[in-house]
């Protein structure tokens, strides 16, 4: 009796392994999960697809120093404007043992559009107002004021995400052209003025 349970229990954990195995994530579910944690500001799951210190280190330009524990509701709030929008399609996934490049179409704000009406306003601001904290409250105002409205326009571009295994998880590495795509071309518009 002993010895059927045991060749029981052992068969059990045969088949566990095995389905355990079967459920492994693709690329492009971790695509999939990792843009969806995008659009809902799931910062919990981004970075289990995404190493975050990365794009801040080595990717964002100049000034885009930003520390997460120093995020509050407020801030939050202005971020989900910002991807208010962000929608994404997975186009074709060509996967290796341990790498893999997902193409997707990525659509958001056009920050381009968004810029011009901000950078004019910013341009009469400086040459009216002599106040910097003034300036800088003002400034944060109207980016939040255009980033609200509802006749936006929208960018789409398709760009090809890299992933690697590591550790039997997916891991995207986002290059400058995907997290350009993904904040509607916002890391253009601050490599322009990153002198």
């Amino acid at each position: 009796m002993k010895r059927l349970i045991m060749i029981l229990l052992s068969l059990t954990m045969v088949f566990s392994l095995v389905a355990c195995r079967d459920k492994q994530e693709t690329a492009e579910q971790a695509v999939n999960n990792a843009l969806t944690a995008v659009q809902k500001l799931d910062i919990i799951t981004m970075a289990k697809y995404i190493d975050l210190d990365k794009i801040k280190d080595q990717q964002l330009p100049g000034d885009f120093d930003i520390d997460i524990s120093d995020i509050d509701k407020e801030d939050i709030e202005k971020v989900k404007l910002l991807v208010k929008n962000f929608d994404f399609e997975i186009i074709e996934s060509n996967e290796k043992e341990n790498s893999a490049i997902v193409k997707v179409k990525i659509t958001n704000l056009d920050m381009r559009e968004i810029f011009k009406e901000y950078f004019m306003y910013a341009l009469g601001l400086v040459f009216t107002e002599s106040d910097e904290n003034i300036i800088e409250e003002k400034l944060e105002a109207k980016f939040v004021e255009l980033l609200d409205t509802t006749d936006l326009k929208l960018a789409s571009q398709e760009v090809d995400i890299a992933l690697n295994k590591i550790e039997g998880n997916w891991k995207l590495d986002l290059n400058q052209t995907a997290l350009d795509a993904i904040l509607g071309g916002l890391m253009d518009i601050a490599n322009k003025f990153d002198y």
